[in-house]
């Protein structure tokens, strides 16, 4: 355990904003307080390579998490480079006296994020009057594309059933949430679970469909969108002469469970009607498709097989 005090903060900020090569950092105990987790978070607005940050332990309260917030909001608005997004990874806020202000701040980041992938934030303090912040939080993944996939909330000991319905009713309408860690201590706990456990199995056959589905279409749609039959006068009758709203039908209908968003079923369209545009591996295939959501795609691929 360190000391990272004053003008330790201080320091530690201006490397941040000057590094480009810190991939981790562990600050773990290491008594930053409110004061030094703003200068911390100042300095990761100008940093775009740090991916997992480990701030557990550290005294920090609603106050800090304020700064938090700001980091979450603001690196949505600039923080792209060569058509990836930018930013924390992974934040690990445990054993933080962060509270239900703490948490709701955090929450309000997260609405509009778009880059971190996993939260553990156990042992925070979080009562019941915090989780509706949580629940909000994963409900507008029904609504935009946050990136959260793995929210951890272990030995939150002053949460009830209440607490933990907010969190199911937030899991049920979020469609990207992979993994949900928490201590369900009360009766009739297996009710909710079983809530949350529905929605992960959904989301997760979601996370592998839109890993899927991209490859499907431009597969199957080239022998669709190219196949003719046998005689030259039915050839011209080719599915390649149907209007093109017609063939995006046809390609949309593989998409079952429709985990494509319009302009990327457009984007698999027009890559199926060109014979001629190949790519050498799939992955390449699948960028073209999903565009800035293919990182997002393959870390919610790595999740389900991790």
């Amino acid at each position: 355990m360190n000391q990272l005090e004053g003008a330790g903060c201080g320091v530690l900020s201006s490397m941040l904003a000057r590094n480009q090569s810190l991939k981790t950092l562990t600050l773990s105990q290491n008594n930053l307080f409110d004061n030094g987790c703003q200068l911390l978070f100042t300095g990761l607005e100008s940093n775009s390579t740090l991916q997992c940050l480990d701030i557990s332990g550290n005294f920090i309260t609603h106050i800090g998490a304020q700064s938090i917030r700001e980091y979450l909001q603001s690196s949505q608005s600039h923080r792209h480079l060569a058509g990836r997004q930018r930013g924390l990874r992974t934040l690990n806020v445990s054993a933080n006296s962060l509270g239900d202000e703490g948490i709701e701040a955090l929450c309000s980041g997260l609405s509009s994020n778009r880059h971190l992938v996993d939260l553990i934030a156990n042992n925070i303090d979080v009562t019941d009057s915090g989780m509706p912040s949580i629940r909000r939080a994963l409900e507008a993944g029904a609504i935009h594309t946050p990136s959260l996939l793995t929210l951890s909330l272990r030995y939150n000991h002053r949460l009830s059933r209440a607490g933990y319905e907010e969190l199911a009713k937030g899991s049920m309408l979020n469609r990207h949430i992979l993994r949900i860690v928490a201590d369900l201590q009360f009766d009739g706990w297996d009710e909710v679970w079983t809530k949350v456990e529905m929605a992960l199995i959904r989301n997760t056959v979601y996370a592998v469909e839109r890993y899927r589905i991209p490859l499907l279409m431009v597969a199957r749609g080239r022998l669709l969108l190219h196949s003719s039959t046998q005689t030259r006068e039915s050839s011209k009758r080719s599915i390649t002469r149907l209007p093109i709203e017609l063939r995006r039908m046809i390609l949309i209908a593989l998409d079952r469970h429709q985990v494509l968003s319009r302009y990327q079923q457009i984007r698999a369209l027009n890559i199926a009607c060109n014979r001629g545009k190949w790519f050498q591996h799939k992955m390449d295939l699948l960028a073209a498709v999903l565009g800035s959501e293919y990182p997002f795609v393959l870390d919610m691929i790595r999740t389900v097989h991790s």
